[in-house]
């Protein structure tokens, strides 16, 4: 029998909780040996954040004869880990407001400690050419989806600047500027970073055409960019309906009531609030689509979710998780703070055994289906 395996992955926004979810899934991924077989990674917000990196180091990844990285744990996921026991989120607010005579935005002081912190100067042509990592954001101006990709970055149709030299660190903190606190980011693309900036302004063109700035507009431009999330939490669009099979990790959490303490009513809190309720009303439509959606009779891919109830899926081999522990993990925080040892191995294991646990349910027999593992063996959730 003829193994199937995804062409199209699509890692979800939600903070540090979604990229450690989404780097317990990538865990179990390699082990199926289906990172090396990935056309494309579409990201958004925390799912940019692991996204860059690991296509940052695409190249680095020794993958044997089965597709399977052998160094995945000490390239990827240790850092990553690192990465996030860092807070980022108050130090780096309470900095601009500290320092308002220096007019810092605190989407470009986040910026700057990623590129500190992680990234380093590495800019999107440091990507590899497949599979194509696409990270997602959105254009406050323009209201549309602003995307980056080591072959080009901008609208679709719209705006293209081509083999752009922008940083990583630029791309996450635009993908993971969620309003009102670090949105927007200011993105101000020069003729360096970019060979060519083009817009279209005649709508009656083809849509093939494209026309260049005049040389004193190629010199820069700014745009002003927020969370993808805005517009899609999970990195859906068209090119995932249209892949031959695709897999999709969220993150999202279910929004519930709070409470009515004094910091919950300030218009701080509201505002925050208001803007994941938006954000939560764009995919549960995209989701279904995708779930039941077939190809000659068969699944065309997978999706799993940090709220996944498996009263209602089971396959033989699975990783049991308790409910308990399910939904203490799909309502934690999604800040950029600092996660403890505990809080990442549990948020891990739960990404691995629910993508492990999707696989097994929609593409049966396209690989080693023997029981894992935890990854995070000091922190199991079965009990």
């Amino acid at each position: 029998m003829v193994s199937t395996y995804p062409k199209r992955l699509a890692l979800s926004g939600g903070g540090y909780r979604a990229t450690l979810f989404h780097l317990g899934a990538l865990w179990r991924l390699n082990e199926f040996g289906y990172l090396a077989k990935l056309a494309s990674v579409d990201s958004v917000s925390g799912g940019s954040i692991l996204a860059a990196y690991l296509g940052m180091k695409w190249s680095s990844l020794t993958f044997d004869g089965s597709g399977v990285a052998s160094n995945f744990d000490k390239l990827i996921v240790s850092p990553v880990r690192k990465f996030c026991s860092i807070s980022l989120d108050v130090p780096t607010l309470l900095r601009g407001i500290l320092t308002p005579w220096k007019l810092r935005r605190p989407g470009n002081l986040l910026e700057r400690a990623y590129r500190l912190k992680l990234y380093g100067d590495a800019t999107l042509q440091d990507l590899p050419s497949t599979p194509a990592f696409v990270i997602h954001s959105t254009d406050l101006i323009d209201a549309k989806p602003f995307s980056f990709s080591r072959s080009e970055a901008g609208r679709f149709l719209d705006v293209t600047i081509e083999d752009p030299q922008i940083r990583l660190s630029q791309c996450v903190a635009a993908s993971s500027a969620f309003p009102p606190v670090f949105s927007p980011y200011k993105l101000v693309v020069s003729k360096a970073q970019g060979r060519i900036l083009q817009y279209r302004r005649d709508h009656g063109l083809n849509l093939t055409q494209r026309v260049a700035l005049g040389p004193k507009e190629l010199t820069a431009h700014t745009f002003y960019l927020s969370d993808a999330g805005i517009i899609s939490n999970l990195a859906i669009g068209k090119g995932n309906y249209d892949a031959e099979e695709f897999l999709v990790s969220d993150a999202g959490g279910s929004l519930s009531s709070v409470s009515k303490g004094w910091f919950q009513t300030t218009w701080i809190s509201l505002a925050i609030r208001a803007a994941l309720i938006a954000a939560s009303q764009s995919d549960p439509l995209r989701v279904e689509n995708l779930r039941y959606s077939k190809r000659g009779g068969k699944n065309r891919g997978a999706y799993w979710s940090i709220r996944q109830n498996l009263i209602y899926e089971s396959a033989p081999n699975e990783l049991h998780c308790t409910y308990e522990k399910r939904v203490k993990l799909a309502s934690h925080r999604t800040r950029l703070n600092s996660f403890s040892e505990e809080e990442q191995s549990q948020l891990i294991n739960l990404g691995y055994a629910n993508c492990d646990l999707s696989l097994r349910v929609s593409i049966p027999g396209s690989y080693d289906a023997t029981r894992p593992t935890w990854p995070c063996p000091g922190y199991p959730l079965h009990s």
